[in-house]
């Protein structure tokens, strides 16, 4: 890349309006027009900045250095003269002179080699938390660097509070320099919680008076207040009291609330214990067994309480359960032999005979396999008609689904056999 001083003016004559830059080519084109194309400003001066003694220097360390004009304090710098546009990291103040002014007949290649070496990363410094400072001393061939963490790079990324200092050593010559960074912002920090809640959301969250500034929400608000409804990832973006950028995120989900027990105060007969699917609830803590389960075990009569779902939704649910025993708790299912549907009241209705059972489907057919009578009823029996009419005498197939209590649940059972109506 070529760096050149140009001077454009607005009329033949020096104006008010004239400008000088400092601008960069690319000669890998072939073509002058191509050349010119490449064309990027990387600096401009007035012409109140003379720098018509100033030049343009490749010293050993491969920067450019720039003097802006007679009377600088500072040496300008290309870091990266073989970079593009402004990736070649030109800076303006790079070198500090200390106060030496140098006269019209000074010449750059001087004042780099008469110029005695030295450091300086300017005063003590503040930074927010969110910011970093690259320490950057001027590095020439032959440098030995030792920084306070025995780092020997080129620079020194500061990130935290302390003192930082480094020690150049080359040959007989020895130069150093020491800075003190302070970090702030991180004891302001502010963070909003990942929270969950029931069936539903209204959150407003807030920040305290003059605790922040320059309020941006997800929700779209630009107070110090926002309202969130919607479950997911929300963010702000805000300033501290120190003027430092903060950022959080936090998260917001909601849980359904279970409903109470599906069963209500119940008796059940008694075996050596009983098991109740008593909530569709994931989470059942019952109390009587200090542990979660879906199916709890009960050994005996008495009030029991659970907790339904998890923390923050849950709900606090009482059982009472008694375990009897005797007849009624027997389980049974018989089936007649015989009925005579001749509306004497006696025997009239074909039905089984059951307890802690029920009927899932029952079927009649007749001798030619036809069906005369079908019913899921749990206490509809036949009455001994197809289609409004009497059946005739004579033995009837009988097919019946049914469940049948067995130990802790129902149990499915089937029944094939026959009856004999008469009349």
């Amino acid at each position: 890349f070529l760096y050149v001083r140009e001077l454009k003016s607005n009329n033949n004559s020096a104006s008010i309006d004239d400008s000088i830059f400092l601008v960069q080519y690319d000669l890998m084109p072939n073509e002058p027009k191509k050349i010119e194309d490449t064309r990027v400003i990387i600096d401009k001066f007035s012409l109140d900045d003379d720098i018509s003694n100033g030049s343009l220097e490749l010293a050993p360390d491969g920067k450019i250095y720039f003097l802006r004009n007679d009377g600088a304090e500072y040496i300008s710098t290309i870091d990266n003269p073989d970079m593009p546009a402004l990736k070649c990291d030109y800076q303006i103040n790079s070198v500090y002179l200390k106060g030496r002014l140098l006269n019209d007949d000074s010449h750059l290649p001087i004042v780099i080699t008469e110029l005695p070496r030295y450091v300086d990363f300017g005063s003590d410094t503040v930074l927010c938390y969110t910011d970093s400072l690259v320490l950057r001393p001027i590095v020439i061939p032959n440098d030995e660097i030792k920084w306070s963490d025995n780092s020997s790079a080129d620079t020194l990324l500061v990130r935290s509070s302390g003192e930082y200092y480094v020690t150049i050593t080359n040959g007989s010559e020895v130069v150093s320099d020491t800075i003190f960074v302070e970090i702030i912002g991180k004891e302001n920090l502010i963070h909003f919680s990942d929270s969950t809640f029931c069936d539903s959301i209204h959150l407003t969250l807030s920040f305290a008076a003059s605790a922040a500034q320059d309020y941006k929400w997800s929700s779209g608000s630009s107070s110090a207040d926002a309202i969130f409804n919607d479950e997911g990832v929300h963010w702000v973006q805000f300033k501290d009291t120190h003027g430092c950028l903060q950022n959080d995120t936090f998260s917001l989900s909601i849980k359904t609330t279970p409903t109470q027990l599906r069963i209500s105060d119940t008796a059940v007969c008694e075996l050596d214990s009983v098991i109740i699917q008593a909530s569709p609830a994931k989470y059942q803590y019952w109390y009587h067994l200090n542990r979660y389960s879906e199916k709890p075990i009960f050994y005996s009569s008495g009030l029991y309480g659970v907790l339904l779902g998890k923390e923050p939704c849950q709900v606090h649910d009482t059982l009472r359960l008694e375990l009897i025993t005797g007849d009624s708790c027997l389980s049974f299912f018989e089936v007649p032999s015989a009925f005579s549907p001749n509306n004497d009241n006696l025997n009239d209705v074909f039905y089984p005979v059951f307890q802690n059972a029920e009927i899932s489907n029952m079927q009649i057919f007749n001798r030619w396999g036809e069906c005369v009578f079908e019913s899921d009823s749990k206490i509809l029996g036949w009455d001994g008609k197809f289609k409004n009419s009497n059946c005739p005498v004579g033995i009837y197939l009988v097919r019946i689904e049914y469940l049948q209590k067995e130990e802790y649940s129902m149990k499915p059972r089937y029944y094939l056999g026959s009856v004999l109506l008469t009349r």
